[in-house]
């Protein structure tokens, strides 16, 4: 997947408004954000910052140009986590349409990122809240919990630096 990095804008996608959680509004995972408005955000400007922040791995070129977001069926978020001096290498994909995780090429993509990569990929289907994590076998039960939670702390002290402090 080394796609020449690009400078692209959303446009019209807004698939991330929809499978994302987004703290300031109080919106959850997988329910379409209020604020999208004709394909575009009614806010926009004055969207959180997380919202400002956040780009998906079509966004920053990671993808070729067929796999937007709104187009492919899925977002897919690219990040890293050190544990014990070693970087590992995590894809999160999340549904955009009911099944798209079931299209060949969503199939083939978690196959090469997982066996031929080193990857690990969590796939967030649409509707549910539970994650399907795919590792390579080198990664044993205890190393991949460590990893985990060295990831949703790294993820939650993003958060807390993104959310202003709540005014008295």
């Amino acid at each position: 997947m080394s796609t020449p990095r690009v400078q692209r804008e959303c446009g019209p996608c807004t698939a991330c408004c929809t499978t994302h959680r987004i703290l300031e509004l109080d919106k959850k995972a997988g329910v379409r954000c209020p604020h999208v408005r004709q394909k575009k955000c009614s806010i926009y400007g004055n969207h959180p910052p997380s919202c400002k922040v956040y780009a998906c791995a079509w966004l920053i070129g990671g993808l070729p140009e067929e796999e937007r977001p709104d187009r492919s069926g899925m977002v897919m978020d690219i990040r890293a986590a050190k544990y014990r001096g070693k970087i590992f290498r995590f894809c999160e994909m999340f549904e955009v349409r009911e099944g798209a995780s079931k299209e060949v090429k969503h199939k083939q993509a978690i196959v090469h990122l997982v066996d031929n990569e080193g990857w690990i990929v969590g796939l967030h289907k649409l509707g549910s809240s539970k994650v399907t994590y795919y590792r390579p076998s080198s990664i044993n039960d205890a190393e991949f919990s460590a990893i985990l939670a060295e990831v949703d702390g790294v993820i939650e002290k993003m958060v807390r630096a993104l959310t202003p402090p709540q005014q008295l």
